[in-house]
């Protein structure tokens, strides 16, 4: 009997080495949240998205035996969303937060690093879609109570767990949309005749799906906190999609592959708000690159500060120094700005930063303006 024992051993040792690592999944924690009704919006413990998520870990789907051969693993939930925390992540599933039309330029640059890198991401809820703009390059379309129905052919509609069928009208509330959706983009699931609902993206090798509403993904009706949507289209639109996003088994991001970043604060103006200033978008092999600026004064005008250097003067004035150039730049009706292009990132660029701020007139600001954090896209 003693030649079998090192066979079996052999045998374990092989399986060990044949077996997929589990997916790795990234919360907020209920912090985060709010509550309808005294039950929390947090989606790994809401009875509201309680399907959603036991879909997720049932091993006929997730598993050695299910249809994708890995299981899920929820990682502790955080209260933000950081660089360290996305290292022990291959997925980030944001729900309806608290502030999710306002997520930190910080965190918006986490996960679009995350995505560069090659990781997963979806984002519900009816603000979903404006949180993510600076990343999809799309428009905002309307918050309404549209008509919701499945488009043909998308990572949503068609996957491992089956094909959605084409036209089949979803119960969804009020809910967000894209107007457009961006170069990258497709849209998944329509909102009305001209908009979209859904849609995924491919961020250089990363994946996103972003749906502008949580009733859709909710398991469960209470009075005053909206419908529920889950259906059996549902059920197969959710697990493609979290499948279509996951990348492959031995992904890792490290500290080292953050190429958007923000630092510091700005100095406030109109209502006491400072802008906001976030680089985003798709830097590598000659990708898109794109300031945002969110929340400032509507309709003004002012620059872009850009230099290689981070630099702090005083508590929120000054972050670039020295200054290589300018650039002017118009605020839209809603405090918004977008400069962008195609930028080729020769030989010579890899491994520099290019650090922007926005300064802008604002009478209500210190000496008549008002400036934005500090914003970096490393070029690796």
């Amino acid at each position: 009997m003693r030649p079998i024992l090192p066979l079996l051993g052999l045998g374990i040792l092989t399986a060990g080495l044949g077996a997929q690592s589990p997916i790795r999944v990234l919360t907020l924690d209920s912090t985060r949240y709010s509550a309808c009704q005294g039950t929390t919006l947090a989606f790994t413990s809401s009875s509201f998205f309680q399907f959603a998520n036991l879909e997720l870990t049932n091993p006929a789907n997730f598993g050695a035996a299910g249809v994708v051969k890995r299981s899920v693993k929820y990682e502790t939930p955080v209260a933000a969303i950081t660089a360290a925390d996305l290292a022990n992540a291959d997925v980030v599933i944001l729900g309806q937060t608290i502030d999710q039309a306002t997520l930190s330029v910080q965190e918006v640059s986490m996960l679009n690093s995350f995505l560069c890198k090659g990781g997963g991401v979806i984002v519900f809820g009816n603000w979903a879609a404006q949180a993510m703009l600076p990343v999809t390059q799309g428009t905002l379309g309307s918050f309404a109570t549209a008509d919701v129905r499945i488009n043909p052919n998308t990572p949503m509609s068609v996957g491992p767990f089956g094909t959605a069928t084409t036209g089949f009208k979803l119960n969804s509330g009020w809910s967000g949309s894209f107007a457009t959706i961006g170069p990258t983009g497709t849209p998944c699931l329509s909102h009305g005749p001209t908009e979209a609902l859904a849609a995924s993206f491919a961020i250089g090798p990363g994946k996103l799906i972003v749906i502008a509403d949580e009733e859709l993904l909710s398991s469960t009706v209470k009075s005053g906190c909206g419908t529920s949507g889950w259906d059996i289209e549902t059920r197969r639109l959710w697990l493609n999609a979290f499948a279509w996003v996951v990348p492959q088994d031995g992904f890792a991001f490290t500290t080292n592959d953050v190429v958007f970043d923000t630092f510091g604060q700005g100095c406030p103006g109109t209502n006491n708000i400072a802008p906001r200033a976030l680089w985003s978008g798709r830097p590598k092999d000659n990708g898109w690159l794109e300031v945002t600026v969110l929340d400032a004064r509507p309709s003004t005008a002012g620059v872009y500060i850009s230099g290689v250097q981070r630099f702090t003067q005083g508590a929120c004035w000054l972050h670039v120094l020295p200054i290589l150039f300018t650039l002017p730049v118009s605020t839209d009706v809603n405090g918004t700005a977008r400069l962008g292009s195609n930028l080729p990132v020769l030989g010579a660029l890899r491994g520099a930063s290019l650090i922007t701020q926005v300064a802008l007139l604002d009478p209500n600001g210190a000496n008549g303006l008002s400036t934005s954090n500090g914003t970096e896209v490393r070029f690796r």
